[in-house]
C-alpha cells in the first residue's frame, strides 16, 4: 500500500490526473488498511489531482488545501470545470472520504456542483439548488451511487453469447446517455465506444459463421480483438476500466472459448494411413517407383500442419523422406505417393511411416505405422503388358480391367448400394485412375436398377458460373429422362442463376417412380469456375442445393476431380458433408 502511494506521488506530475484521481479513490476504499499518515497522503494526492484536472499549478505543503478551496471558488473562470465537478461528485459519493463534506469543504463543493450541473444532473436527479448543502450532497451521493451501480450492472449483465446483441445495444445506449457520459466517460480509455463496437462486431462475426474454416478464422480474429481490448483497459487501470476488463473482456474470452470447444471444427482430428492396393516392380534394380498411400482424416476436427515422414529398409532408397500435407479437411482422403528407387531386388520391403499433425488446440502425438510393400511377379513382362494395355493412357470402363483399384471401387459400390445411397468425393493427382474408377462405377450401376448420369467437365463447365449452372442442370435432367420412359414427358426446367429447379424436377421424378435410385457422377468437378465455389450467394446456393439433393435416401453424388478439389473442399467442404 505504501509503495502504491509513493508511486502515485511520482505519477501525479506526469500522468493523466483523472486516472491518478481514480487510483487514489481505489486506495481510499481500503481505508482500514491505511495508516493515519497514508490517509493524509491520499488526501494530498486527491487535492493535487483536482488542481491538475483544473490545469492549475500543483501546490504542496501547508497551502495545498487553501489553493484547492480557492480553485473551487473560481468556478466561473476555471478551465475544465466540468471534469473537476465529476471528480467532486465521486468524492461526495465515497463513504470513506468524510472531509469533503465537513464544514470547510461542504459549502464550496455544493456551490461548485450547482454551477456545473443545475441544468443537467440536478434535473435528472430532482435536486433543488436551494436545498441545504448537507441535504443536497447526501441526495447527490445517493443518486451517483445508484447511477454507478446501474452502469456496473449493465457491464456485468452478459451471461451468455445468446445475449450478446442485447448486451451490445444496452451498453452502447448507456454510454451514449448524456448523464452516464458525463459521469463515467472521463475515466474510461479514449475511444471506448469504437473499441466496444469492434469487440462486439468481431464476436458477432464469429457467431454468424457456419463454414468450419470460416468459423476458425473468425474465432482467431475475435480472440485477438478481445485480448487487445482487455490489455488496453487493464493498462488504463481505473475502476471502470477494471470492470470492463474483468466483467466484459475476460467474460467474453471465456464464453467464446467455451463455445469453440463445442464446435466440431475445433475437435481433435483422427488421421489414419493405409497403403493403396498395389504391387510394385521391386525386382528391377534402379527402377523408380511411387509407393502409394491413402491418408484420411476421420474428423471430427481439422488436422493442421499434417506431415508424413518415412524410413525404408535397405531394399529401396527414398527420394524424399518427408511430405507436408498441410491442412486436412474432416471426412476427406488424400492420395500420397512416396518416390523411391529400388536398391536391391526383393519380394517385399518394409516401410516405417510416421504421421503427425496439430489439432486446433495444440500438438498431437505422432502415430507410427509399419507397412510391408509387396513386389509384382518377377516372371511377368510388365513393360510389354503396359504397351499392350492402354490403361495408363485411357480410363478403363469395365470393372474387370480395373487393376489395383478394386478396393476403391468396392468401397464406392458399398456406399451407393446401401439402403440409403451415399455420396463421395474422388480426388487426387493426375493419372492415378480417378476417371477409371468413376467409369467402372458407372458401368456397374448401369447393369443394375439405377438411373446413372455420368458427365465429364466438358459437358457442363463454362467460364461463366451462371452458364455452368444452366448447362449442368439442363444436362442432368435431359440425361435422366432419356433413361426412363416413365419420365420422358417431364420437360427440364429453366436454370438461370440457381440449381434449385433441379430439386423440384427430382420431386416430380420421385412422384412418378417412388422406387427409383439415382446416382449423378460429375467428372472433372474441380474445373468449376471460381465463382461457383467461392463463398458468396451464388456458390453457397449451388452447394446447398447439391447437399440438399444428396441428403435424400435415393440420390447420391460422386464428385471426381484433381488436385484443385482441395480448394473446393476448403471453401465449401461444410456444404458437401451430409
Amino acid at each position: 500500500m505504501a509503495q502504491d502511494i509513493e508511486q502515485l506521488k511520482e505519477l501525479i506530475f506526469q500522468d493523466n490526473p483523472l486516472r491518478i484521481f481514480d487510483l487514489v479513490l481505489q486506495l481510499n476504499r481500503n481505508l482500514d488498511e491505511l495508516t493515519s499518515s497514508q490517509q493524509r497522503d491520499c488526501k494530498v494526492l486527491i487535492m493535487q489531482s483536482l488542481l491538475a484536472v483544473a490545469e492549475r499549478k500543483i501546490a504542496d505543503g501547508d497551502n495545498l488545501e487553501d489553493e484547492t478551496l480557492t480553485m473551487l471558488d473560481d468556478y466561473r473562470t476555471l478551465s475544465r470545470a466540468k471534469f473537476v465537478g465529476v471528480c467532486l461528485l465521486r468524492l461526495v459519493a465515497e463513504p470513506n472520504i468524510t472531509w469533503i463534506t465537513n464544514q470547510t469543504w461542504r459549502p464550496k463543493v455544493a456551490k461548485f456542483l450547482d454551477s456545473q450541473f443545475t441544468d443537467t444532473l440536478y434535473q435528472e436527479w430532482k435536486v433543488e439548488p436551494s436545498t441545504m448543502s448537507h441535504e443536497k450532497l447526501a441526495q447527490i451521493s445517493q443518486n451517483f451511487q445508484e447511477a454507478e451501480k446501474q452502469f456496473i450492472q449493465t457491464i456485468q449483465a452478459l451471461t451468455s453469447l445468446d445475449r450478446l446483441k442485447n448486451h451490445r445495444q444496452t451498453l452502447m445506449q448507456t454510454l451514449k446517455h448524456r448523464i452516464k457520459r458525463v459521469l463515467f466517460e472521463p475515466f474510461l480509455v479514449d475511444g471506448i465506444e469504437a473499441q466496444l463496437h469492434e469487440l462486439y462486431t468481431r464476436v458477432s462475426d464469429y457467431l454468424d459463421k457456419t463454414n468450419s474454416l470460416e468459423v476458425l478464422d473468425a474465432y482467431e480474429t475475435a480472440i485477438d480483438q478481445i485480448s487487445s481490448f482487455t490489455e488496453i483497459n487493464k493498462a488504463w487501470d481505473t475502476i471502470y476500466s477494471q470492470i470492463l476488463t474483468r466483467d466484459l473482456g475476460q467474460k467474453l474470452l471465456n464464453l467464446v472459448k467455451d463455445d469453440i470447444a463445442n464446435n466440431n471444427a475445433a475437435q481433435p482430428a483422427t488421421v489414419r494411413v493405409k497403403p493403396r492396393e498395389k504391387k510394385y516392380p521391386l525386382h528391377q534394380i534402379g527402377h523408380e517407383v511411387s509407393l502409394g498411400f491413402v491418408v484420411t482424416n476421420d474428423g471430427p476436427g481439422y488436422a493442421y500442419e499434417t506431415k508424413l515422414t518415412f524410413i525404408a529398409d535397405d531394399n529401396v532408397d527414398l527420394i524424399r523422406d518427408e511430405i507436408s500435407l498441410g491442412r486436412l479437411v474432416p471426412g476427406v482422403s488424400q492420395l500420397v505417393d512416396i518416390p523411391a528407387k529400388v536398391k536391391c531386388s526383393c519380394k517385399a520391403t518394409d516401410l516405417i511411416l510416421e504421421i503427425s499433425w496439430q489439432d486446433f488446440d495444440g500438438a498431437k502425438a505422432p502415430t507410427q505405422y509399419v507397412f510391408q510393400v509387396e513386389a509384382q511377379k518377377s516372371d511377368v513382362d510388365w513393360g510389354k503388358l503396359a504397351r499392350s494395355d492402354p490403361y495408363s493412357l485411357e480410363p478403363v470402363i469395365d470393372e474387370h480391367e480395373l487393376v489395383g483399384r478394386k478396393e476403391t471401387l468396392n468401397g464406392l459400390l458399398a456406399l451407393v448400394e446401401a439402403p440409403r445411397i451415399g455420396s463421395a468425393i474422388i480426388y487426387g493427382q493426375k493419372r492415378v485412375g480417378k476417371t477409371s474408377i468413376a467409369k467402372a462405377l458407372h458401368s456397374h450401376l448401369c447393369k443394375s436398377n439405377y438411373l446413372v448420369v455420368y458427365l465429364e467437365g466438358g459437358d457442363y463447365v463454362n467460364p461463366n458460373p451462371k452458364l455452368t449452372i444452366s448447362s449442368l442442370g439442363r444436362k442432368l435432367c435431359t440425361k435422366l429422362r432419356s433413361f426412363d420412359t416413365k419420365i420422358r414427358h417431364l420437360a427440364p426446367p429453366e436454370f438461370e442463376e440457381a440449381l434449385s429447379p433441379l430439386t423440384d424436377y427430382l420431386d416430380a421424378v420421385q412422384e412418378i417412380d417412388p422406387d427409383c435410385r439415382i446416382v449423378f457422377i460429375l467428372d472433372e468437378f474441380d474445373e468449376l469456375p471460381l465463382g461457383l465455389y467461392s463463398r458468396g450467394p451464388l456458390g453457397d446456393s449451388f452447394f446447398l442445393t447439391l447437399r440438399g439433393i444428396s441428403s435424400r435416401s435415393n440420390i447420391g453424388f460422386i464428385l471426381v476431380g484433381g488436385e484443385k478439389m482441395n480448394h473446393i473442399i476448403d471453401s465449401q467442404g461444410d456444404q458437401l458433408n451430409k
